[in-house]
Order: C-alpha cells, then sequence, then structure tokens
C-alpha cells in the first residue's frame, strides 16, 4: 500500500483484544486464561486471610473485570475453546468458598450469585441489545439492526413485539454473527421485561440464568 509492504500476521491486538485471521478467538482466550490463573493464585494464597466479602471484592476486581471485557465478542467462540476459562472460573470460586475439587459448581455459583462464562456473555448480549433497542450506544450501531416492521409490510406477533430481522443462516460460522445472536437473544425477552429500566432489565435476566443452576 503506497509503495509499503504490509506484511501479513496470524494475529493482532487492538484495544487489549487479540483477533485472529480465523475469528477463532484462540490467541485472545489463552491469553485471559494466563491472567485469569494469575488471579485464582492471588486468592488462593490470601483467602486465609480474608472474608467472603472481601473474597469476593477481589474476585470481581482481579478476575471478573477481566472475564466481562469484551466478553460479547470472545464469547462467540467454540465451547471446546471456552471450556479453560470454565474451569478457571469453577476453581477460583472453589477456593473461596474452601470446596473440594470434586464438588459440584453449580451450587457454588447460586451460592455466590455469580454467573457462569457462557451466562455472563448471554447477559451482556441481552444487555447489548437493550442499549440499541434504547439507542443508547454508541453512533457507529446506528441501523446495525433493521425492525421487521421495515422487512415485512404484513404484521407478525414478531414485529407487533418489536423484534429485529436476523438473515437465515445455514453454517455455525453464521449462527455466531452478531447480527444473527443479537435479533434472536432479543425475540426470546419477554415485553415486560423489555420494558423495565436498564438495572432491572439487567437483574431480571441475571435472576433467570442463575434460576438455571
Amino acid at each position: 500500500m503506497n509503495g509499503v509492504r504490509i506484511q501479513q500476521t496470524d494475529s493482532m491486538k487492538y484495544l487489549g483484544v487479540i483477533i485472529d485471521n480465523k475469528l477463532s478467538w484462540k490467541p485472545q482466550i489463552s491469553s485471559l486464561c494466563g491472567k485469569l490463573s494469575q488471579a485464582c493464585g492471588v486468592v488462593c494464597k490470601i483467602r486465609h486471610f480474608a472474608d467472603m466479602k472481601i473474597l469476593r471484592l477481589i474476585y470481581f476486581s482481579l478476575f471478573h473485570s477481566l472475564l466481562q471485557y469484551c466478553i460479547i465478542d470472545w464469547g462467540r467462540a467454540y465451547k471446546t475453546v471456552i471450556r479453560p476459562v470454565q474451569v478457571l472460573q469453577n476453581r477460583i470460586l472453589k477456593y473461596m468458598t474452601f470446596s473440594r475439587r470434586t464438588s459440584s459448581a453449580n451450587s457454588i455459583f447460586k451460592l455466590l450469585k455469580i454467573l457462569k462464562v457462557s451466562d455472563l456473555y448471554e447477559l451482556n448480549l441481552e444487555k447489548f441489545m437493550y442499549k440499541y433497542n434504547a439507542d443508547i450506544l454508541p453512533s457507529s450501531f446506528n441501523n446495525f439492526f433493521s425492525k421487521l416492521h421495515c422487512i415485512h409490510d404484513h404484521a407478525t406477533r414478531q414485529q407487533v413485539s418489536g423484534n429485529y430481522h436476523h438473515k437465515r443462516v445455514r453454517t455455525n460460522y453464521g449462527k455466531k454473527m452478531l447480527q444473527y445472536i443479537g435479533p434472536v437473544a432479543w425475540g426470546c425477552i419477554s415485553n415486560n421485561t423489555k420494558m423495565l429500566p436498564l438495572y432491572m432489565f439487567s437483574y431480571r435476566v441475571k435472576s433467570r440464568l442463575l434460576a438455571g443452576y
């Protein structure tokens, strides 16, 4: 470009997120696991000298903040790729509660009211759609989705509910596109929940996800 040869690379870091040329998110998740593992080590050492309130503060400061950053992107990776992240989250919660390695993780998540990786991704995805619907996202997302009434001339139940159109996809890659999973997730939310203020919306969604444990 302009006489300068652009070197091809398998991945690049942008705003702290590693994007690979196959969008597998493997380099990003590998890097994330290294940081999360360090947080696990901190909690393992300090848990003998801190109560649960302090341990929760440490968890949300050192672990959850890393976990949630751009999860709406890397959280769309295949389950097998994300599994190491879930293993580390299970480990740190068991450290916090002095649970055995063989203990059921579900009961610990429910006790601490903390969402698993996949459910944290779901919460952030639904909050993203809420903000889009409320027109409070950056302008770069304007017209990112289309309302069903802009696609169909005839009235449908989904159209009346204020849902968004998603294209038909045939591949697993297509099903992971935000333009597909966003409208699908929004369409599964009740109209009463959609009308709540954001903080109540988040609480309602989190409660629904926790109820599944």
